[in-house]
């Protein structure tokens, strides 16, 4: 088995001009690699449809006590849009 090891690809503003599906996009707003409020004004900018924005108190990787609440948050957000 070989593992990728490289950084996944960015995805471009121009690959995703035909997605228009319902986004929920979920960040940190103590994450070192992609800060909350950088995140959140790309996401305005990149997503025509921006449904919903969720931070939460944590860093870039969610602790036990966030694993709960981000699922929670994730189901709300598929049952009430798909």
């Amino acid at each position: 088995m070989k593992l990728e090891q490289d950084m996944p690809k960015l995805t471009t503003k121009e690959e995703l001009a035909h997605y228009h599906a319902p986004t929920m996009v979920i960040a940190g707003n103590k994450d070192v690699f992609f800060p909350d409020n950088s995140v959140k004004d790309a996401a305005r900018e990149i997503f025509s449809n921006l449904i919903k924005y969720k931070s939460y108190d944590m860093g870039h990787f969610p602790s036990e006590k966030y694993l709960l609440k981000i699922h929670q948050d994730i189901a709300e957000f598929l049952k009430e849009h798909y």
